[in-house]
C-alpha cells in the first residue's frame, strides 16, 4: 500500500513479521537509512503469538479463521511459527519516527480492527489512513475512523481509505 509513496521520496516504518518477507524487504531497503523495517506482529497485547507463515506469500496471519479460509479455498501452505507481538503503543517506542502523515493497516483478519482502535491518529499527526477490511463489517470501521475526524474517500472490496 505504500510502495508508490516510497518511490516519491516518502520515508517511514514498515512492519513485517514473516521471515522470508522481512528478509526481502530488508535487502530492498538496505541502502536507505530513512526507512525503518521492524520484524514483529502488531496486535492487542505484548508478548508472543502463533503466526501462520504463508512462506513468501503476503497472506501470513495470526488469525486462525483467516488461515483456514486461505488454506481450504486456495491451498495456501502455512507453516506455524511463534513471533513477538506488540501493541501499537509499544511499536511506537521502537520507531525512529513518532509522527505519520499516512498509516496503512494490513494485518489480515480481525487484527486490522484491533489495531485500528488502538491508534490516536491526532496524537501521531495522521491525516490519511488505509485499512484492510476485506468487505466485512464496514460500518464498524467507518464509525471508528469518523470518531477521529476522518471521512471515507475511497473503498473497494479490500481496503477503506480515510482522510481528514
Amino acid at each position: 500500500n505504500t510502495r508508490a509513496l516510497y518511490g516519491k521520496g516518502w520515508k517511514g516504518v514498515l512492519v513485517e513479521p514473516a521471515q522470508q518477507n522481512f528478509d526481502f524487504i530488508k535487502e530492498y531497503f538496505k541502502e536507505d537509512k530513512e526507512q525503518q523495517i521492524i520484524q514483529t506482529c502488531v496486535g492487542n497485547y505484548d508478548g508472543e503469538v502463533t503466526f501462520w507463515d504463508s512462506q513468501g506469500d503476503a497472506i501470513g496471519t495470526t488469525d486462525p479463521k483467516h488461515m483456514e479460509l486461505w488454506k481450504k479455498n486456495y491451498g495456501v501452505p502455512y507453516k506455524e511459527v511463534k513471533y513477538p507481538i506488540v501493541t501499537f503503543q509499544t511499536l511506537l517506542t521502537k520507531t525512529i519516527y513518532k509522527k505519520f502523515d499516512f498509516v496503512s493497516i494490513d494485518i489480515e483478519g480481525e487484527g486490522n480492527f484491533q489495531v485500528l482502535t488502538q491508534i490516536d491518529f491526532n496524537a501521531i499527526g495522521c491525516s490519511m489512513v488505509c485499512v484492510e477490511y476485506n468487505g466485512i463489517d464496514k460500518p464498524k470501521y467507518l464509525g471508528c475512523c469518523q470518531r477521529q475526524g476522518f471521512r471515507l474517500i475511497h473503498s473497494n472490496g479490500e481496503n477503506l481509505i480515510f482522510a481528514k
